[in-house]
């Protein structure tokens, strides 16, 4: 009879409830269970084949990114694209003499 071959990469194992658990070390070091359990061994070992492809080929995406609110996510990544405004960059000049007629209407916005 032929030994069983060794798991490379994660672990799996076998719940109280009969269902298993994939686990993987992640590229930042951390160990990360699958976000839910299978009902067949060998749907967990293909979810952990998947998972150690998308790292490999650089696809891997850290599952805690997604547990930073959005308002704060929005507020880094402002912070990170915004350039200092300096004085004359935005503004606001008229369009010409009488356009719109109502206060306000012949203004646009000078971009530059």
């Amino acid at each position: 009879m032929m030994a069983a071959r060794k798991r490379q990469f994660g672990t799996i194992r076998r719940r109280e409830s009969g269902r298993y658990q994939a686990r993987y070390r992640g590229p930042d070091g951390k160990l990360r269970p699958a976000p839910y359990t299978f009902a067949r061994k060998s749907d967990a070992a293909r979810w952990l084949s998947l998972k150690e492809a998308e790292i490999t080929r650089g696809g891997w995406i850290n599952p805690d990114a997604a547990k930073v609110p959005f308002g704060q996510y929005a507020d880094q990544w402002i912070t990170d694209r915004v350039v200092a405004i300096q004085p004359g960059w935005l503004g606001v000049r008229e369009l010409g003499s009488g356009a719109g007629g109502g206060r306000g209407e012949g203004l646009v916005p000078d971009l530059l």
